[in-house]
């Protein structure tokens, strides 16, 4: 069996290198950049929406509402 549509997508936007992840959410990623700073998660090593959360040992769904905001 496939994966469903709306997992598959998400599986694929937080592989995706970040500008391109956020370029397809319509964020800025300085913007982006900033508000996680601000809450002590750093993007500057991460390549992946993903990369973020694991180099920083931070909650996904943190990471996701922070960009998001």
């Amino acid at each position: 069996m496939y994966p469903p549509v709306d997992i598959t997508l998400v599986n694929r936007m937080v592989q995706a290198p970040i500008r391109d992840a956020l370029k397809a959410l319509n964020v800025d990623y300085d913007q982006a950049a900033k508000r996680l700073r601000e809450n002590g998660i750093s993007i500057e090593e991460a390549s992946t929406m993903e990369a973020i959360w694991e180099n920083n040992g931070a909650d996904p769904e943190e990471v996701i509402d922070l960009i998001m905001e």
